[in-house]
């Protein structure tokens, strides 16, 4: 069955245990203040067998983020 399922901040440690991949959504224009530090850290201690996956939202030009930030953020995110 697959499904979407939204975790808050908050967390909830039995979707994350259920769940073989989680997307964490980020804002590509603060990067860094925009993600979970618990929520990363419940799917990485879970093991090798769970999947974090970051996503850069917001990152088009319409949305006024320059070309070289989008690039720089990319680089950071890839070593998480």
């Amino acid at each position: 069955m697959n499904s979407l399922v939204f975790v808050p901040p908050c967390m909830n440690v039995q979707v994350i245990e259920a769940a073989d991949v989680v997307i964490e959504v980020l804002d590509a224009r603060d990067p860094l203040g925009s993600r979970c530090p618990q929520v990363e850290e419940a799917v990485v201690s879970r093991g090798p067998n769970k999947r974090l996956i970051l996503l850069l939202n917001k990152i088009g030009p319409c949305f006024l983020t320059p070309y070289y930030l989008q690039a720089q953020w990319m680089l950071v995110c890839w070593w998480f």
